[in-house]
């Protein structure tokens, strides 16, 4: 879901979180599944980090076995 998303579809998908975050209760299943959109873009953000080239601190190949541990579940 991370690739080709317009900053128009972002900016609904904002929307649409903070009006289910008014009107819903925080166990919601929609609510959930919006969130879990947006939080699946922001780690996909950082994931693809376009600023890469400029910036000097990058992700070896020992960071990203880490951060996929973490994302399993482990430590």
């Amino acid at each position: 879901m991370t690739k080709n998303v317009s900053k128009i579809d972002r900016q609904r998908l904002h929307g649409k979180v903070a009006a289910f975050t008014r009107s819903r209760p925080a166990t919601d299943p929609e609510l959930l599944a919006l969130r879990r959109q947006l939080k699946v873009l922001r780690i996909g953000d950082i994931i693809h980090d376009h600023r890469a080239d400029t910036v000097a601190v990058q992700l070896t190949e020992a960071d990203i076995a880490v951060v996929v541990e973490m994302l399993r579940g482990g430590a």
